[in-house]
């Protein structure tokens, strides 16, 4: 098993992995939809891995890519809970089936809280699922009952 940092080289596989990683988490991809939301990831992964601004760590067997992590970064006004006002954002959290169940999302989520330490952010977010919850739970990470959405 290798653990590395992505590279844009590892696009393709990214964006893969990651409509693989929605689909398991029940949204449904239409048809019609398939090829735009495909250009659109593989469109912010291209952008975002080069610059550091989307930071990814892998796992890969048998020459490929089979778990994923994601890191973004940015910056809110500061508050009293977060005086920088930085948050990293843990993302695109995803194990391929067959890898399950062997440390691969820990190993990989554990370099993304070192990376943010690192880099002076003292806040993580995500938006867990249900089949991921524990282990964010695990590895310290807390419900917090006050984020709300609007789609518009």
């Amino acid at each position: 098993m290798i653990i590395r940092k992505a590279t844009e080289a590892d696009t393709e596989s990214l964006v893969k992995l990651r409509i693989r990683q929605l689909i398991d988490e029940g949204y449904s991809l239409k048809n019609e939809n398939k090829e735009m939301i495909f250009n659109e990831i593989k469109s912010y992964f291209q952008q975002n891995i080069k610059t550091d601004r989307y930071i990814s760590w892998i796992a890969i067997a048998e020459e490929k890519i089979v778990a994923t992590s994601g890191l973004c970064f940015f910056r809110l006004p500061p508050s009293f809970g977060n005086p920088s006002g930085k948050i990293a954002y843990l993302t695109s959290i995803y194990t391929v089936p067959a890898y399950r169940k062997r440390g691969l999302a820990t190993n990989l989520i554990q370099r993304m809280i070192v990376i943010s330490k690192e880099q002076g952010y003292t806040v993580i977010r995500l938006h867990a699922s249900e089949a991921g919850k524990s282990l964010y739970v695990k590895l310290g990470f807390r419900d917090i009952e006050n984020d709300m959405i609007l789609k518009i």
